[in-house]
């Protein structure tokens, strides 16, 4: 599971024309994620992905990710990049000097970046990793709390399934197997 702790200190540590072009990666089952500005790099200057604006539980945090699968993901990766890979599984890319020159405004990035996150809706909540919870508490869908069964079957007809990872589709079962539980 991606320590969001690590992820949101490095979205926020951009001061040299290096950082300000550097893409951070982490693995997540079959994807690798981007986050916040990673996240707009990679859609502003690679491809256009989806975009999902989580809030992180426990903190007044929210990010904004993107997702691409680890079959294609090399091949987006645009000439004239560097990569690093690391034990822990995640990349780290350096867009070349040609797609952001040197001289770009990194107050007027950083507010551009800003602008697009928070015209994100905001969807569930993200668990915040930390060194005393394991990773064992239940993933939950944020509003998803209906006390009968016609809320129950809205929420089954909105959950988007071909949008979603199989590993989201078994939480989302889990979770309406347990509201069907408290009301039957």
């Amino acid at each position: 599971m991606t320590d969001y702790n690590k992820v949101i200190e490095n979205e926020k540590r951009r001061i040299t024309p290096e950082e300000i072009r550097t893409i951070y990666l982490y693995p997540e089952g079959n994807f690798m994620r981007a986050f916040d500005w990673s996240a707009w790099l990679w859609c502003k200057h690679i491809k256009e992905f989806k975009v999902i604006r989580r809030k992180v539980k426990d903190t007044d945090e929210t990010l904004a990710q993107i997702g691409c699968p680890l079959s294609s993901f090399a091949s987006h990766i645009p000439d004239g990049a560097t990569q690093a890979q690391y034990d822990d599984g995640s990349v780290v890319i350096t867009l070349p000097d040609a797609m952001l020159p040197d001289d770009t405004d990194l107050a007027a990035m950083s507010a551009a970046i800003d602008e697009w996150k928070q015209a994100i809706p905001l969807a569930e909540t993200l668990r915040k990793k930390t060194d005393t919870d394991g990773g064992s508490e239940p993933r939950r869908f944020a509003g998803r709390q209906p006390a009968t069964l016609t809320g129950i079957m809205q929420q089954i007809l909105a959950f988007p399934v071909e949008k979603k990872s199989m590993i989201d589709c078994v939480s989302f079962l889990c979770d309406i197997r347990a509201q069907l539980a408290k009301i039957v």
